[in-house]
Protein backbone atom coordinates (compact mmCIF):
# COMPACT_ATOMS: atom_id res chain seq x y z
CA UNK A 1 0.00 0.00 0.00
CA UNK A 2 3.03 2.26 0.13
CA UNK A 3 3.27 3.04 -3.61
CA UNK A 4 -0.19 2.62 -5.08
CA UNK A 5 0.58 5.02 -7.93
CA UNK A 6 3.70 3.24 -9.20
CA UNK A 7 4.22 0.66 -11.93
CA UNK A 8 6.90 -2.02 -11.59
CA UNK A 9 9.29 0.13 -13.66
CA UNK A 10 8.75 2.97 -11.14
CA UNK A 11 6.90 5.34 -13.49
CA UNK A 12 4.18 7.41 -11.84
CA UNK A 13 0.79 6.61 -13.35
CA UNK A 14 -1.21 9.52 -11.96
CA UNK A 15 -0.05 12.41 -9.86
CA UNK A 16 -2.30 12.88 -6.87
CA UNK A 17 -3.66 16.29 -5.97
CA UNK A 18 -3.74 15.27 -2.31
CA UNK A 19 -0.31 14.79 -0.81
CA UNK A 20 1.38 12.52 -0.05
CA UNK A 21 -1.43 10.44 -1.69
CA UNK A 22 -5.21 10.43 -2.06
CA UNK A 23 -6.98 9.36 1.13
CA UNK A 24 -7.31 5.61 1.50
CA UNK A 25 -10.78 4.39 2.45
CA UNK A 26 -11.17 0.92 3.95
CA UNK A 27 -14.69 -0.43 4.41
CA UNK A 28 -15.66 -3.35 6.61
CA UNK A 29 -16.10 -4.49 10.17
CA UNK A 30 -14.43 -7.89 10.27
CA UNK A 31 -11.24 -8.47 12.24
CA UNK A 32 -8.92 -8.50 9.19
CA UNK A 33 -10.43 -5.37 7.66
CA UNK A 34 -10.30 -3.50 10.97
CA UNK A 35 -6.61 -4.41 11.35
CA UNK A 36 -5.91 -3.19 7.80
CA UNK A 37 -7.94 -0.02 8.38
CA UNK A 38 -6.19 0.69 11.68
CA UNK A 39 -2.80 0.38 10.00
CA UNK A 40 -3.36 1.97 6.56
CA UNK A 41 -6.64 3.87 6.20
CA UNK A 42 -7.34 7.57 6.30
CA UNK A 43 -11.10 6.90 6.22
CA UNK A 44 -12.85 3.89 7.77
CA UNK A 45 -16.38 3.01 6.66
CA UNK A 46 -17.76 0.62 9.25
CA UNK A 47 -19.87 -1.94 7.44
CA UNK A 48 -22.53 -2.91 9.93
CA UNK A 49 -25.61 -5.04 9.15
CA UNK A 50 -28.89 -3.04 9.27
CA UNK A 51 -30.05 -4.91 12.37
CA UNK A 52 -26.92 -3.91 14.33
CA UNK A 53 -27.50 -2.30 17.69
CA UNK A 54 -25.82 0.84 18.99
CA UNK A 55 -23.87 -1.38 21.39
CA UNK A 56 -22.53 -3.50 18.50
CA UNK A 57 -21.40 -0.35 16.70
CA UNK A 58 -19.71 0.91 19.87
CA UNK A 59 -17.84 -2.41 20.19
CA UNK A 60 -16.50 -2.08 16.62
CA UNK A 61 -15.43 1.53 17.21
CA UNK A 62 -13.70 0.52 20.45
CA UNK A 63 -11.93 -2.32 18.62
CA UNK A 64 -10.78 0.09 15.91
CA UNK A 65 -9.69 2.60 18.57
CA UNK A 66 -7.57 -0.09 20.26
CA UNK A 67 -6.04 -1.32 16.98
CA UNK A 68 -5.30 2.17 15.64
CA UNK A 69 -3.80 3.47 18.87
CA UNK A 70 -2.53 7.03 18.41
CA UNK A 71 -3.76 7.03 14.77
CA UNK A 72 -7.41 6.82 15.86
CA UNK A 73 -7.85 10.57 16.36
CA UNK A 74 -6.71 11.18 12.77
CA UNK A 75 -9.14 8.69 11.22
CA UNK A 76 -12.31 9.85 9.51
CA UNK A 77 -15.16 7.47 10.36
CA UNK A 78 -18.16 6.78 8.16
CA UNK A 79 -21.27 4.69 8.68
CA UNK A 80 -24.33 4.15 6.50
CA UNK A 81 -27.60 4.91 8.27
CA UNK A 82 -30.76 3.43 6.76
CA UNK A 83 -34.38 3.41 7.84
CA UNK A 84 -36.53 0.45 6.82
CA UNK A 85 -40.24 -0.09 7.44
CA UNK A 86 -43.16 -2.00 5.97
CA UNK A 87 -45.14 1.19 5.43
CA UNK A 88 -43.91 4.63 4.38
CA UNK A 89 -45.88 6.28 7.16
CA UNK A 90 -43.86 4.29 9.72
CA UNK A 91 -40.67 6.03 8.64
CA UNK A 92 -39.53 9.23 10.36
CA UNK A 93 -41.17 12.36 9.00
CA UNK A 94 -44.31 10.58 7.76
CA UNK A 95 -42.31 8.78 5.09
CA UNK A 96 -40.26 11.76 4.00
CA UNK A 97 -36.73 10.83 5.05
CA UNK A 98 -35.53 14.24 3.96
CA UNK A 99 -37.17 15.62 7.08
CA UNK A 100 -34.97 13.50 9.34
CA UNK A 101 -32.32 15.79 10.69
CA UNK A 102 -28.94 14.37 9.75
CA UNK A 103 -27.30 16.28 12.60
CA UNK A 104 -29.49 14.44 15.12
CA UNK A 105 -28.64 11.09 13.52
CA UNK A 106 -24.94 11.93 13.54
CA UNK A 107 -25.05 13.11 17.16
CA UNK A 108 -26.79 9.89 18.19
CA UNK A 109 -24.26 7.79 16.27
CA UNK A 110 -21.30 9.67 17.71
CA UNK A 111 -22.65 9.25 21.24
CA UNK A 112 -23.42 5.54 20.82
CA UNK A 113 -20.03 4.95 19.19
CA UNK A 114 -18.30 6.53 22.16
CA UNK A 115 -16.84 9.40 20.15
CA UNK A 116 -17.79 11.88 22.86
CA UNK A 117 -14.98 10.56 25.07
Amino acid sequence: MKDLSRQPDDRTLVRAVQQPHPPILVAGSGARMLRLAAREADIVALGMPPQSSEEQLAVKVDELRHLAGARFDDLELAVHVAAVADRLEDLPGDGRLARVRSAAILASWRQSAGLHR
